[in-house]
């Protein structure tokens, strides 16, 4: 068999305009607009019921949108205003499911090979392409065996397998690794990546996997309610979310509860203040976001005292959960130290101010 060859980037991007859907009158997608550049691996993010999987399946061609329009390289695949929408078979798209979807009477070979029975490919091209596709997942050796003889992992690589071999001008994910334990997570998460990279292929993974997304995504489209928050990278997504909903649903740090004033952040039950970024004047209810990394232990110019409520070893190191004196659990943080420390200690810390976010307290 011929040495796979590094293929070249994809011309073939993702264009999504004002798409709407609804069940029974209830909205689940409204007026998405986004755009995934080519060669772009970008994730969809957001939690159940946000409709993710739905604007996935309107991508796919397996659900029809109730307006809006879907291009993919330039070609329209769908659009409501003139009743056009092609169907799934003639998208060239490949797309990896959360049950893998095999067909348990198949070998692996002629799963993979399933897709291509109706391009009229000829055996000795279809025999080459699984070939390649099955070596590029590391299944080579396994073709002949059965989906019931595979472990969840070894039938997800197959899925792949089938989604790549067909030479598709686009990757769909949905939720590919959330039935797979952690650890095998990450490492077929990053071989997912690397693969459809290698590939020079468009993908957009759905998940509703905070790490997932942040750690294996070029672009992470962070969903609520039917709509795109906020659009960016990993790295500023994380660091500067929108608002606290997107801070608290990506794990950003501790939402503390309070209120700015002239002296700064004074959290709920709490006499001092905290010194913060500037809220360009405003003044009222708010949450401050504080990242675990913007916490020092020991005191210092802009140091304040906490009462530590519970430590917990997570391997280096010790999680320390604390809140401030007379506060309760709106007004508490988490941070790391190198040793346990005992429930009611009362512990100087100090804020790297520029590491921390305001949001107005909109609740």
């Amino acid at each position: 068999m011929s040495r796979p060859v590094k293929l070249p980037p994809s011309a073939n991007g993702i264009e999504v305009n004002s798409l709407e859907k609804a069940f029974g009158g209830a909205p689940v997608l409204d007026c998405i607009d986004l755009s995934v550049v080519p060669g772009e691996f970008m994730a969809v993010l957001g939690p159940s019921g946000c409709g993710k999987t739905t604007l996935l399946r309107i991508i796919a061609g397996l659900l029809g949108p109730d307006s809006g329009s879907v291009r993919i390289g330039g070609e329209t695949v769908v659009d409501s205003a003139t009743g056009f929408f092609m169907p799934a078979e003639r998208r060239r798209l490949g797309m990896v499911f959360q049950d893998y979807a095999l067909w348990p009477h198949m070998r692996v070979r002629e799963n993979v090979a399933f897709p291509l029975e109706s391009r009229k490919v000829s055996a000795v091209e279809k025999g080459r392409l699984v070939g390649e596709a099955l070596h590029r997942v590391g299944l080579g050796a396994l073709a002949e065996r059965f989906p019931a003889e595979l472990s969840g992992g070894q039938q997800q690589r197959v899925s792949l397998a089938r989604a790549i071999a067909g030479s598709p001008r686009l990757l769909l994910f949905d939720e590919p690794l959330s039935n797979l334990d952690t650890a095998l997570r990450d490492s077929l998460g990053q071989e997912i990546a690397r693969l459809t990279r290698e590939l020079g292929l468009t993908a957009l993974y759905v998940t509703h996997d905070q790490s997932e997304a942040l750690s294996l995504a070029d672009r992470v489209a962070v969903m609520r309610e039917g709509r795109v928050v906020q659009l960016d990278t990993p790295e500023r997504l994380y660091r500067d979310p929108r608002d606290a909903w997107v801070a608290d649903f990506l794990r950003a740090g501790s939402l503390v509860s309070g209120r700015l004033t002239d002296a700064g952040f004074v959290p709920s039950g709490a006499c001092g203040a905290i010194n913060v970024p500037s809220a360009n004047g405003y003044r009222g209810a708010a949450r401050l976001l504080v990242p675990v990394s913007a916490v020092r232990v020991g005191g210092g110019k802009a140091g304040t005292e906490v009462v530590v409520t519970q430590s917990r070893f997570k391997g280096e190191r010790y999680e320390i959960l604390a809140r401030w004196p007379g506060s309760g659990p709106e007004a508490s943080i988490h941070f790391w130290h190198d040793a346990p420390v005992a429930p009611d200690t009362r512990l100087p810390i100090a804020f790297v101010a520029d590491r921390m976010r305001l949001f107005p307290d909109t609740a």
